[in-house]
């Protein structure tokens, strides 16, 4: 394992932004409910961290021998859509501890806070139309409000029902949540989806036909079902004078302004080097592919093949396990196909370079041949494009390091280039990852450079990234830069590189 050379945080700007370490476990359990493949990583860790679940699978309860709970979360934490990593919803101290936790113990997650909050009551003013509805102006940010075309400069009054990164969804009118209910406009009386025994469905639907305020639909939330009929009772009559209270608030404000405070959302993605750590905490609970992470985003078909092994363990050596993760990784990513590389910054915008063909996969590597286009310069090489040069690219499992290599049509060497980046996914058709800014190059005309170190500590200026990730990734950069200087074929073993 290569061993990185100190660079003083300090020295680049960033430590203003460090994040304290947490130390112990916590005085006061945080309750937190969780869902998803990463279930049972983040519940061994939490929980060794004093944190406790609750209305908890009956998975998780048997794997942990878990007394059961149902008090309503302190946070709820889900599974993105993708699958690469979770959202955070919920008290901002719990998902900041959280944060905190993950951020110390995960080598490569990457955090987003998605403002504004959801649950967030604002006075706002309407702005633009577009074909979806119109945006409406909430003071530091911004909403979309669907299927309402209202004239500029009006006031409404809007909640955050959805937090999506720069695309906030709002409704009209007021929403009043609370643990087990939500007020909300118009008449009807529904339930959560989490609602499933259909004796306790009807038994709350008559429940809130008795005792919904007039002018107001009712929404069961999920933790409903646990509570008593005196405590549902309480609540809705509580939630009826914050609604009275949030009415009266609005007629007095300006807008924009915010009239109540909703619940912090974090988005946390899990690059490779994350899944890679989740794994190994799993298989401390229960048995464990390697890869099993990596596979249960690759969709259904894998995701139940991975079950099927896994139940098989005591038929399965240790042995055979890593062989049948291989066997599946291989099969999936094979020469010849084509690849789209999706390069992601740290701040959630999303490229798809020019894809490339796969023409070798060994040991966790894949190599992709691409070939370009004439016309303008390779950025960072400052060398032209010219028709029929091609780049042949290696990503490698586990790595910080993608080496893509420059050649004329001729096979004249025109540039190296090393992008640092957080240890790819590589999945069937497809390799992500979160570009971490700083690069290094070689040409023949400007010999080996560093670039775009400004943009990293941006990122960190900015909480795109965090100072830990910063850091590894300016250590990296200057360790590489220092090597290829050594080399004279501008080759660099990547695996130096590893987590």
């Amino acid at each position: 394992m290569y061993t990185f050379k100190f660079i003083s945080v300090k020295h680049i700007g960033l430590c203003s932004f460090n994040l304290p370490k947490m130390t112990g476990v916590l005085s006061t359990p945080l309750l937190f409910r969780i869902r998803g493949i990463y279930s049972t990583a983040l519940t061994k860790l939490l929980i060794s961290r004093g944190f406790y679940p609750t209305q908890c699978s009956e998975t998780i309860m048997s794997r942990f021998k878990l007394e059961k709970l149902v008090e309503p979360p302190d946070i709820d934490i889900y599974d993105l859509p993708s699958k690469e990593g979770v959202t955070l919803e919920g008290k901002a101290e719990g998902i900041k501890k959280i944060t905190e936790l993950l951020v110390e113990e995960l080598p490569d997650v990457i955090v987003r806070e998605l403002k504004p909050c959801v649950n967030a009551v604002y006075k706002g003013v309407a702005e633009k139309k577009v074909d979806e509805g119109c945006w409406v102006n909430l003071g530091e940010d911004k909403g979309l409000l669907p299927k309402h075309h209202l004239s500029p400069g009006q006031e409404v009054l809007v909640t955050v029902v959805k937090c999506l990164p720069n695309k906030p969804i709002l409704s009209l009118g007021l929403r009043v949540v609370g643990r087990y209910a939500k007020l909300l406009p118009g008449q009807e009386i529904t339930l959560s989806a989490g609602i499933k025994k259909r004796g306790k469905a009807m038994e709350l639907l008559a429940l809130g036909r008795m005792i919904k305020p007039e002018g107001w639909g009712l929404r069961w939330r999920r933790s409903a079902q646990y509570a008593s009929m005196e405590e549902l009772m309480r609540e809705v009559e509580e939630l009826k004078h914050r609604a009275e209270e949030a009415l009266k608030i609005a007629e007095q404000q300006q807008a924009p302004s915010l009239i109540f405070e909703g619940d912090k959302v974090t988005e946390l993605m899990f690059p490779g080097g994350s899944q890679k750590k989740l794994d190994e905490l799993r298989s401390e609970v229960c048995t464990t592919i390697p890869r099993h992470h990596l596979f249960k985003t690759w969709g259904k078909p894998y995701s139940l093949t991975v079950d099927l092994l896994e139940a098989l363990n005591e038929a399965l050596s240790r042995e055979n396990f890593v062989k049948a993760s291989d066997y599946m990784f291989k099969k999936a990513i094979k020469p010849g196909r084509f690849m789209e590389i999706i390069h992601i910054k740290p701040d959630g915008r999303a490229y798809s370079l020019r894809p490339g063909k796969t023409i070798e996969v060994k040991n966790g590597e894949v190599m992709v041949e691409r070939r370009f286009k004439g016309g303008g310069v390779y950025d960072g090489l400052g060398e032209v494009k010219e028709e029929g040069d091609y780049g042949i690219t290696l990503f490698k499992e586990g790595c910080w390091v993608s080496r893509t290599v420059y050649y004329s049509r001729n096979m004249v060497l025109k540039g190296v280039y090393y992008n640092i980046s957080t240890p790819p996914e590589i999945k069937p058709g497809k390799i992500k990852y979160v570009d971490l800014c700083i690069d290094v190059v070689w040409s023949p005309k400007q010999g080996v450079k560093v670039i775009d170190e400004e943009e990293l500590k941006e990122m960190v200026k900015k909480r795109s990234l965090t100072v830990k990730v910063g850091e590894k990734a300016l250590n990296i950069a200057y360790c590489l830069a220092e090597e290829l200087s050594r080399v004279e074929d501008k080759i660099v073993d990547l695996s130096k590189f590893n987590i």
